[in-house]
């Protein structure tokens, strides 16, 4: 998981169960990372370029689509 958006992982004290299933998925994700991770020193070196890549990117577009889902939250309240 990109270190840029562990802390809005965190559960709030009051959570919702929309925030309990966020928590899930960012924890699932993060094991599956962790086990294509693994993979990738077996793997071709063009292969583990593309899929580093890949996890480069994602974590990119994960890290700015919070930024503008909080952006856009100021404006809907």
């Amino acid at each position: 998981m990109d270190e840029r958006l562990r802390d809005l992982y965190n559960i709030p004290q009051n959570c919702l169960p929309q925030d309990i299933y966020l928590m899930d998925l960012a924890e699932e994700c993060a094991h599956m990372e962790e086990r294509v991770r693994a993979l990738l020193n077996r793997l071709p070196a063009c292969d583990r370029e593309l899929l580093e890549s890949y996890l480069d990117i994602r974590d990119e577009l994960e890290f700015q689509s919070i930024k503008t889902a909080l952006r856009f939250s100021k404006y809907v309240k």
